[in-house]
């Protein structure tokens, strides 16, 4: 039983791996065609797996979809208006350039909050290699610094695709998910911090040819500091006041909690932060926001398939019962809590 599921899971990662990169075939059907596949192969039967299928799609969207589509609108709304280049002009002002690594630090983990890390890395990437140019030299160090902050946010705090799935599997409250984790991966981005600035010393030939500088990379056209900030510190304020409303029931009446929960939910609150972005667009450039939108739909729509199929494939992992097949082998080779790393870092 070990050997065919081992053997079951092995081909089926292949395979995905060889379809999806060496062929380019589109991922959501490499998943959903790699799961039937899986599925006749571990017995489940026809009706039974298409049974899998339309649960692990249906309860995966119902989970993260809403959250994924509204953090992509938030995240390009921030980026469009130029908030994000604010931001991290404002703290690398503040905190100064001679702690650069710092600065980018806690740019990385503000701007990652709501902002997927590829969209704020390339968006962010210009200003970094501006700056790197400044500073004798300290292009490796800051773009690991950023790369390395933005995808430790990315990975622990919903609504970031990943993170919200996993709490959505568990039936973990969204909203204790994000404010928790975010403190969770204030060590992540420590860490970063001090690798980059300890080994983040080394001579790379950065292509700069084409990067601006800071103080021209933002436009006239720019928020204040305050406007640019408020999308992201709001929705967060809100989820976390929810949390402690809840853990202090006895001091709110009913009316209160009510309210709190309802603007503490991470869809209201995500909703809050668009909201509070808008004003950050004049007036002549509404059809703008419009179109923001639309690039979010656009954008949000493959994250959705490949999830939702990545739950279809879950599904018929879970009906092999793997927990109960391999439960024994792990247990008896006690590496505790290793497994669950072992087993996500060879499905990632």
């Amino acid at each position: 039983m070990v050997f065919q599921t081992t053997l079951i899971l092995i081909l089926s990662i292949l395979l995905i791996i060889i379809l999806s990169s060496v062929y380019k075939i589109n991922t959501f059907f490499v998943l959903l065609f790699i799961a039937i596949l899986a599925g006749v192969a571990s017995g489940q039967g026809l009706l039974g797996i298409i049974n899998s299928l339309k649960i692990g799609f249906g309860h995966t969207l119902e989970k993260v979809g809403l959250l994924v589509i509204l953090g992509t609108v938030l995240g390009l709304m921030l980026e469009k208006s130029n908030a994000t280049l604010v931001i991290s002009t404002y703290i690398i002002d503040k905190v100064g350039a001679q702690n650069s690594i710092l600065s980018v630090s806690i740019i990385g983990f503000l701007v990652g909050l709501p902002i997927f890390c590829d969209s704020a890395f390339i968006v962010l990437n210009g200003m970094i290699l501006s700056l790197g140019n400044k500073l004798n030299n300290k292009h490796f160090a800051l773009t690991t610094c950023l790369a390395g902050t933005l995808l430790s946010v990315h990975c622990m705090v919903p609504p970031h695709p990943g993170i919200a799935a996993a709490a959505g599997t568990f039936g973990v409250d969204m909203g204790k998910a994000l404010l928790f984790n975010t403190l969770l991966s204030i060590p992540a981005c420590i860490l970063v911090y001090f690798w980059s600035k300890k080994f983040g010393n080394i001579n790379y030939n950065f292509d700069t040819a084409n990067t601006s500088d800071i103080k021209t990379t933002i436009t006239d056209n720019k928020p204040s500091i305050s406007k640019s900030m408020l999308p992201i510190i709001i929705p967060i304020v809100l989820i976390a006041l929810k949390s402690i409303a809840l853990l202090k029931v006895d001091f709110f009446n009913s009316n209160i909690l009510t309210f709190i929960s309802f603007v503490g939910e991470p869809i209201v609150a995500l909703i809050i932060g668009i909201l509070l972005a808008i004003p950050m667009f004049s007036k002549s450039k509404g059809n703008e926001i419009n179109q923001i939108l639309e690039q979010a739909i656009e954008k949000a729509g493959p994250i959705l398939a490949i999830i939702a199929a990545g739950g279809a494939f879950g599904e018929i992992i879970k009906a092999m019962d793997i927990g109960k097949v391999y439960g024994t082998v792990l247990l008896s080779g006690n590496i505790g809590l290793f497994a669950p790393f072992l087993l996500s870092a060879i499905f990632k």
